[in-house]
């Protein structure tokens, strides 16, 4: 059999690790291309999709897509609505990792919770923007444990939450005046209308 090596960033190691230390990231790597190439290995040769799948499928979509859409939006406008509360620092940090909030924010709560049991450095202090995020994103940035922020958003949530940052943030960058016209997720585009003389 073949042997390959293939580089895994060790941001996503990371992930890998903290979602399944049982599991190896060759394991999981494996698994997953072979769903990815349609070919479990683990499928019983019992395990066959019924011949009406396709209709199966479809409903269960028409069913689950309106959820999914109204989670998405709720995330994407609670981060518009957030972002009057968090420093361009934060905001930058949170590009430098691909809006990916749930691994951006991981590094802040465990150093909060490291503040916050005495183990931080002498005179740090956690960000005081943490625990509205925590408002938004429940557990994951709230390194203590407060009962309110015992939620996990899901990952459609998260999805629409980083969307949300990201558009405010590409919208600094960019303004709609400015060439290419329009701001990041508008389906509007600005054209100059003035006339040549």
């Amino acid at each position: 059999m073949p042997r390959m090596s293939i580089y895994l960033p060790d941001d996503l190691a990371e992930q890998l690790k903290d979602a399944d230390p049982t599991r190896s990231a060759s394991q999981v790597i494996q698994e997953a291309l072979r769903r990815y190439l349609g070919a479990s290995s683990t499928a019983a040769a019992y395990a066959r999709v019924p011949s009406n799948a396709v209709q199966l499928v479809e409903q269960a979509r028409s069913q689950l897509m309106p959820k999914a859409q109204a989670d998405y939006e709720r995330g994407y406008a609670a981060a518009l609505g957030r972002v009057e509360d968090l420093p361009w620092s934060a905001l930058d940090g949170l590009a430098g990792a691909h809006f990916d909030v749930a691994a951006w924010i991981r590094p802040w709560t465990n150093g909060a919770g490291d503040i916050a049991a005495g183990r931080g450095p002498e005179d740090a202090e956690s960000p005081n923007w943490l625990p509205l995020l925590a408002q938004d994103l429940g557990q994951l940035a709230d390194p203590i444990g407060v009962d309110k922020f015992s939620f996990r958003p899901s990952d459609m949530y998260l999805r629409g939450y980083g969307d949300g940052l990201r558009v405010a943030f590409d919208a600094v960058l960019r303004h709609p005046g400015d060439e290419g016209g329009s701001w990041p997720g508008s389906s509007e585009v600005v054209t100059d209308t003035a006339d040549a003389s």
